[in-house]
């Protein structure tokens, strides 16, 4: 499962971005951008992991089985993707977490690019006593990034439909109930763990192409607008289970710039902005 990664030019992606709503029936799939590798014992973790180093920006992912009886999560995979590779850390083979990735989780200077962090954030801290810094939402991002076509603030953005709004390709999601608790090397009763392996590894993929295409959209839309739009609008870290600089908007959803200090947000919309 091998391809040649793709290269990014977030410095033009701005100019080349044409939002749409277009049915996924009508979109070529997302396909597969970097090399998948799977890790499945400490020495292969540590030993792929090493090669990111400070001031990274990945694409972050994970899967996880949630406890009915309990109410926690367990982590089963966590994806991490670089320009070249896509790491897809099978979680269930360890009884800890490996150092190197530990480190990458709480490396304040390593930009972990993804949707839905604090979820995750929360469930791999209460797993391993982890606390994943310097987390970037995507569903923030668009909407800073994008304010008139995303005015609706009431419902979260799904990395599907945002993959299918900036990059116009459909991201499959055939696996999403998968038991991923059996984690990726038990091929017990025909499981599909290639289909599985890939189905990980493209949503840490399409959020890495997300982040370039949106800082670029966020750095183009300040100008043009002569708005500030700081970083920690939508930057955040996830510390003890509780994702830090976060705040809730006026219909009570968890965002993490405040309404208060957005000057062309006003009245539930983002009017201001583009006088």
């Amino acid at each position: 499962m091998n391809t040649q990664p793709q290269r990014f030019a977030p410095d033009d992606a701005a100019t080349k971005m044409k939002l749409g709503n277009p049915k996924s029936e009508s979109l070529k799939a997302y396909e597969q951008q970097q090399t998948i590798i799977l890790i499945g014992d400490v020495d292969e973790a540590n030993n792929h992991l090493r090669s990111i180093g400070s001031n990274s920006v990945i694409g972050f992912d994970s899967e996880f089985k949630q406890s009915v009886k309990d109410k926690r999560g367990k982590v089963c995979t966590v994806q991490l993707t670089t320009h070249d590779n896509t790491y897809v850390v099978d979680m269930t083979r360890f009884d800890g977490c490996p150092a190197e990735l530990r480190r990458i989780l709480e490396d304040p200077t390593i930009v972990k690019a993804g949707t839905g962090l604090h979820c995750d954030g929360k469930i791999i801290s209460e797993c391993f006593s982890i606390d994943v810094k310097n987390c970037q939402d995507l569903g923030c991002m668009i909407r800073i990034a994008f304010p008139i076509h995303y005015q609706d603030t009431t419902s979260p953005l799904s990395l599907q439909q945002m993959v299918a709004d900036v990059l116009h390709r459909d991201l499959k999601k055939d696996n999403r109930m998968a038991d991923w608790e059996l984690g990726l090397r038990d091929d017990r009763e025909g499981r599909p763990l290639d289909s599985m392996l890939l189905y990980a590894a493209l949503d840490a993929q399409a959020g890495l192409e997300l982040h370039y295409q949106l800082v670029a959209a966020i750095a183009m839309t300040a100008q043009q607008r002569k708005v500030d739009i700081p970083i920690d609008w939508y930057t955040y870290d996830c510390y003890k289970g509780k994702a830090a600089r976060m705040e809730t908007d006026i219909h009570n959803k968890i965002v993490v710039w405040s309404w208060a200090l957005c000057p062309w947000y006003v009245g539930g919309k983002f009017s201001n902005f583009w006088k």
